[in-house]
């Protein structure tokens, strides 16, 4: 008699794990995003919110941090198991007729998904630990607290990194807009609100982008600045 999968090495477990990490990890994207955008508000309160950030216990933040990266590590495990396990289950002769029905963003999941990994470890020696730019920690406001919001907009006066920046965005929405509606259909969603849950991905996915990207364009467009700032 063979033996049962257990709900973790199953594939159903396994989606399970994908999905409920990828909610928490979709709720950190927005609440992230509602914190970045406190910079259309100006130097006083976006410098204010970076503070009450650094004022949190030190178990508290590294307490987050260590439990993000179990939540991508766990996440991202879960999406190498399951191609795995689709690999294994699908015929070469249907391969191509399965390709057909998949969709872009289902398709570059993995790939999309170390890209988008790859640009979370610069964004944090750049932003988090300024291992990039050493300079920045010298930069202060009139409070005395360290100036994120003239520290933000000089990194994205530089085409590149916004570049970069945006690419890395796109990647992230593009995982989203599929993401989205598979993780709430391993959550037991009725499969007759598929569609719904396909179209609703694609929306939200696009408004957190349009969020994220508009804070490089604004600074690049010159809408946002740190002139009459002083050093």
């Amino acid at each position: 008699m063979p033996e049962r999968s257990s709900l973790f090495t199953s594939s159903v477990g396994t989606k399970l794990i994908m999905a409920i990490t990828g909610c928490l990890l979709f709720l950190f994207i927005v609440i992230h995003l509602l914190g970045n955008l406190q910079l259309y508000l100006g130097q006083e309160t976006f410098n204010a919110y970076g503070q009450s950030l650094k004022d949190l216990p030190t178990p508290i933040t590294w307490g987050i941090r260590i439990t993000l990266i179990v939540l991508v590590g766990l996440h991202s495990l879960s999406a190498i198991r399951l191609v795995r396990i689709n690999r294994a289950a699908k015929p070469n002769k249907y391969k191509h007729s399965h390709y057909n029905k998949t969709s872009y963003a289902a398709r570059t999941m993995i790939y999309s998904g170390l890209i988008i990994g790859a640009f979370v470890l610069y964004h944090l020696a750049h932003y988090t630990f300024l291992w990039t730019h050493p300079e920045y920690a010298l930069w202060h406001d009139g409070a005395g607290r360290h100036d994120i919001y003239r520290m933000v907009i000089a990194g994205f006066r530089s085409p590149i990194i916004s570049l970069f920046y945006l690419i890395a965005v796109g990647l992230l929405c593009i995982h989203l807009s599929h993401g989205l509606s598979s993780m709430f259909q391993s959550l037991g969603i009725q499969r007759c609100t598929r569609n719904f849950l396909k179209k609703s991905g694609r929306i939200i996915a696009w408004i957190v982008f349009l969020g994220y990207a508009s804070i490089p364009i604004s600074i690049l467009l010159g809408v946002v600045t740190s002139e009459g700032i002083p050093s």
